[in-house]
């Protein structure tokens, strides 16, 4: 699974417990612009990457002569989760948002993609940024636990050549 991916599920969790229309809950750094009403508006992101675990090995190609080097990684991403509003509604449905990870469905999606999601966010409260203007901002980080493979192909032993014997 990517990074992205894991991005989407988080989305699809938001989107699906909120019951929020298309292009209220988005994912970071897509060129999308924040809506100018004054309604909840959700923004998904990536913070960090840690690799926890990591192995390698070699799996057959799609011919017998092809192998393929395999990379397998256990990793944990640390995913934002921002919410803001020109209402009061973000303050309102702060509990909501974050019940929405701890929700059935969200453990029903976590099982599908295999995937777990650490439900211990601390929220903190950034509507200072915007000063004396009336948008509050809220935002927490949960850790997801995830698999990631790559795979390159590689030279095996019939395509290396064989030495040369000079003399």
């Amino acid at each position: 699974m990517t990074t992205k991916e894991v991005e989407s599920v988080l989305v699809d969790i938001l989107r699906h417990e909120l019951s929020l229309p298309l292009g209220r809950v988005v994912l970071s750094n897509q060129n999308y612009k924040a809506p100018n009403d004054s309604g909840l508006y959700i923004v998904v992101g990536m913070s960090f990457l840690q690799i926890i675990g990591s192995n390698r090995g070699y799996v057959q190609g799609s011919t017998d002569d092809e192998t393929k080097a395999e990379q397998p990684m256990s990793v944990v991403g640390t995913f934002y989760i921002e919410f803001t509003s020109r209402n009061t509604e973000a303050i309102e449905r702060q509990g909501e948002v974050i019940a929405s990870i701890n929700s059935f469905y969200s453990t029903q999606q976590e099982e599908k993609c295999h995937i777990r999601i650490n439900r211990t966010p601390q929220v903190l409260d950034l509507s200072f940024i915007e000063g004396p203007s009336a948008l509050h901002r809220f935002r927490f980080e949960v850790k997801v636990f995830y698999s990631m493979s790559t795979k390159k192909p590689t030279d095996n032993f019939t395509t290396i050549q064989s030495p040369e014997v000079v003399i």
